[in-house]
């Protein structure tokens, strides 16, 4: 038999092959089955087991307390919990790290799967933690991310240079600008802020009615739009024109008294796409930085600069009376430093030239005598461009237009100056006095009154004898046109009222008796108002008022304001109620009048004096109503209304009138209110509403001139005027 050696020796690595294979395969099973005998411990047959992985949890604390255990080896998936013991004063506050979850003071962690650490934080009682958390582009101005408050908190954000504050959220903050705040938080919270590129709007300065606005550019910006909701109500619209790159600052002049809750909108616009930016809210203290102070200059103790205001029609042009000033001086622009002359008063007159109020001239009578009390009565065109000035005081014997001024013969009859500017210069225009002289001895006061109509070509002047002189001027030449007279008694002519065009009049008797509620009680000074109408060139009377809840020396009349247009009246009784004061309002519809309404002060008590000074605006939609004798403390726009700790610092009322009713807007204090200054003695409105002037005839600044400081307190009555 022939061998295939090949073939045997081939069989022959296969059977080996398959006889390893077993014996390998014998020996795992054994190993694994824990046969072949122990290791170490002689024999016997004792299994080793898988080893079980375990993890450190540890804990960390911030304030004062423990956690227990304060460290632990947890076995993998297993779970485990801590105690947290605040020591005595303190509250547990958050607790973080490991994935866990808080139920009281018991921290657990469901699951381990590594090592790990959290932080268990121990505030003190009454304090909470705020975590912020800020997106990219800025920051809150803090060196910290969190920090811990009592009460509430308010933080400041910082944008980087082309970025804005877009959004802040948590602990029921509010956010003012760049300034997030609440002023109480209840529980430890986030807040989260983000920014947005764009430009943030600011006050950069406020002077005089006008707020100047500034922002930074933004990258990519080709123009910037500027909107205003003048009173936070009535929505926005476009103040300024598109405003190219690079200005960034925009002065926008606005009457005061009507934005105390105004917002305004800065708009970044990239072609014809615009975004919005912040709002900027107006605030108590940007109103008060606004406000307009006005002193004389030559501002002396007891001088109660501020006893009469006029504002023209236009806005413009201011004319300030001191009736106890004492210079000697005469004509405009005298020698102001001389005090030899008691009460013969002067009469200082402003003018605004594009936002900037300054001193144009210091006016003083062609004769200027003691105790004239020039500046009793002043009156303003709509222009301001004719000024009428009454000195009741004044004694010459002359009679009718430019007569004879160096007669004093008479006793108080009473004179009125009428001034007129040309290119800003001023120059007396006329002397007038009474077309005839008054019986030896007998005080006619002349001039106690006075009114123009818009234009300045008529003028009404009262005397208290129950005549009105009216004057007509035809360029600068003035002549007597009549006298519209009615009884004797009752002081009438005390107080008059042209409207805008000449040809509605108001004459008041504030000391006429009448007879009292019942008809069966005469009462005395109760006041009452005559109102004439001129057509065809007679005078008739429309109407005679009374009020309707008479006071005994209440003096009805005694002050009055008349809009523009004829068709609105308000009258005066600050004596009434107590002298907390009223004010009748009565509207002309064709040839009727009628009460609309008996207002009174929303915080009124006795002795307030509402009602002591009324002004309308030119419509009538607007009326401001002075108590000087008020004792609010607050200052300027948000007063305190129920405090009452400022004895007589006196307070303005601004009502809006509207066909539905008239209803309190705003209720103003001065900017540097204080006890007895009287703020509120004397009021006047624009045509428009949108200039108001406010006097303090016993302020007691120290300052001079336009835009003193208001600060510094120390002429005694030296009197000031407040612009909005």
């Amino acid at each position: 038999m022939r061998f295939d050696k090949q073939r045997v020796r081939g069989k022959y690595v296969l059977i080996v092959l398959e006889k390893l294979l077993i014996v390998l395969a014998v020996l795992f099973f054994t190993v694994s089955c824990g046969g072949g005998g122990g290791q170490g411990d002689g024999g016997g047959g004792n299994s080793s087991q898988p080893q079980i992985q375990s993890y450190t949890i540890s804990s960390e604390t911030e304030g004062s307390g423990t956690t227990s255990p304060a460290t632990v080896a947890v076995e993998r998936g297993r779970s485990t919990s801590f105690l947290l013991n605040p020591s005595e004063g303190y509250r547990l506050g958050p607790v973080d790290g490991c994935n866990g979850s808080l139920a009281g003071n018991t921290y657990t962690l469901p699951s381990v799967t590594e090592d790990c650490t959290f932080t268990a934080r121990f505030v003190v009682e009454g304090f909470y933690l705020l975590n912020l958390e800020v997106g990219e582009n800025g920051v809150f101005e803090t060196a910290t991310d969190q920090l811990t408050v009592a009460g509430g908190f308010g933080l400041t954000l910082a944008p980087d240079a082309g970025y804005i504050v877009d959004e802040v959220t948590g602990c029921g903050g509010t956010l003012d600008g760049l300034e997030y705040s609440a002023s109480v938080i209840s529980e430890d919270c986030t807040i989260t802020a983000s920014f947005a590129r764009g430009s943030y709007l600011v006050l950069q300065e406020a002077s005089f009615k006008t707020l100047g606005f500034s922002w930074g550019d933004t990258p990519g910006a080709t123009h910037y739009k500027l909107f205003e909701n003048p009173d936070g109500i009535s929505g926005f619209e476009q103040i300024a024109t598109d405003i190219e790159p690079g200005v960034g600052f925009y002065k926008h002049t606005v009457p005061l008294h009507m934005r105390f809750n105004a917002r305004y909108l800065l708009q970044v616009c990239e072609g014809a796409t615009c975004f919005d930016r912040n709002t900027l809210s107006i605030d108590n203290s940007m109103l008060l930085e606004g406000t307009g102070y006005i002193k004389a200059s030559n501002p002396d103790s007891a001088d109660q600069f501020g006893q009469t205001v006029r504002v023209s029609g236009d806005g413009n042009t201011l004319a300030v009376a001191t009736l106890l000033e004492q210079s000697n001086a005469t004509g405009i622009d005298g020698e102001q430093s001389d005090n030899s002359q008691d009460q013969a008063g002067a009469v200082y007159l402003y003018d605004n030239t594009a936002g900037e109020w300054q001193q144009q001239a210091y006016v003083k009578a062609s004769n200027t005598q003691a105790w004239d009390r020039f500046g009793s009565a002043i009156d303003l065109s709509a222009d301001g461009s004719i000024l009428a000035v009454g000195a009741p005081g004044e004694e010459s014997n002359a009679t009718s237009i430019n007569g004879d001024q160096s007669d004093n013969s008479g006793v108080a009859t009473g004179a009125v100056y009428v001034f007129s500017r040309t290119n800003g210069k001023w120059a007396q225009q006329a002397y007038i006095k009474s077309t005839k002289a008054p019986l030896p001895s007998y005080l006619l006061n002349f001039g106690i009154s006075v009114s123009l109509d818009a234009a300045g070509e008529t003028l009404a002047v009262g005397s208290p004898n129950g005549e009105v002189h009216l004057f007509k001027r035809e360029g600068d030449s003035w002549s007597f046109q009549q006298i519209v007279s009615t009884e004797a008694s009752g002081g009438f002519g005390s107080e008059v009222k042209l409207s805008a065009d000449g040809n509605t009049l108001v004459m008041a008797g504030p000391h006429k008796t009448i007879l009292g509620v019942g008809g069966d009680t005469d009462v005395d000074s109760a006041g009452a108002v005559y109102i004439y109408t001129h057509s065809g060139g007679v005078w008739a009377e429309q109407v005679y008022l009374e009020p309707t809840n008479p006071v005994e020396f209440g003096l009805f009349g005694q002050q009055l304001s008349l809009s523009s247009d004829g068709n609105n009246l308000a009258v005066g009784v600050h004596r009434g109620n107590n002298f907390s004061g009223v004010v009748y309002v009565y509207t002309r519809k064709g040839e009727s009048w009628s009460l609309v309404e008996v207002l009174n002060a929303s915080n009124g008590e006795g002795s307030d004096r509402f009602g002591e000074a009324v002004s309308f605006n030119g419509d009538g939609t607007l009326l401001a109503v002075g108590a000087p004798a008020e004792d609010g403390e607050g200052v300027g726009f948000y007063g305190d209304k129920s405090s009452n700790f400022e004895e007589f610092s006196g307070a303005v009322y601004l009502f809006e009138h509207t066909e539905s009713g008239i209803s309190e807007t705003a209720y103003i204090k001065s900017k540097n209110s204080h006890a007895y200054m009287r703020f509120g003695r004397a009021v006047s409105l624009s045509d428009s509403g949108h200039t108001l002037v406010v006097s303090a005839p016993h302020e007691d600044g120290e300052s001079s001139g336009v835009g003193g400081d208001h600060a510094m307190i120390r002429d005694t009555n030296s009197g000031a005027v407040y612009l909005y």
